[in-house]
């Protein structure tokens, strides 16, 4: 099986972007992320970027490589906390070479990620919330 190349977070962002034009002409205004939506509207290829949610089926297959880049997924802001905390292990302790991560959003507790930023220095952390443009946290 050929390994794909790992994205930057600039391409992803691109992409998202891109992603986010879609579902909002599918769904109308208004739209937002939902979990029906990911599963056909998540940048490609797949393989290029680890995710959280975890991927239930790539590790079901024994697939856990580390890329370059982590795009973590955050349905509202009750799961914040939660999504930043995973992602916190995952480049401190799974995947301590990730150099970027994407947030990508339907609502931020920004409270909670002051009081997590510190785990994030060693990467480059972005900020998507859906239908805005991407800030650099």
């Amino acid at each position: 099986m050929k390994v794909k190349k790992s994205i930057t977070a600039k391409e992803m962002l691109e992409e998202l972007s891109a992603i986010e034009k879609i579902m909002i002409d599918e769904d109308g205004e208004g739209a937002r992320i939902r979990r029906p939506m990911l599963r056909s509207h998540i940048p490609s290829p797949r393989g290029a970027y680890n995710i959280i949610p975890k991927d239930e089926s790539a590790m079901r297959r024994g697939r856990t490589d580390c890329k370059d880049s982590l795009l973590v997924i955050v349905m509202s802001e009750r799961f914040c906390r939660e999504k930043i905390l995973e992602a916190s292990r995952h480049v401190n302790v799974i995947c301590n070479e990730t150099k970027s991560i994407v947030f990508w959003v339907g609502g931020w507790n920004a409270n909670a990620w002051r009081e997590m930023k510190s785990d994030f220095e060693n990467v480059e952390v972005w900020l998507k919330m859906f239908g805005e443009a991407a800030v650099k946290l």
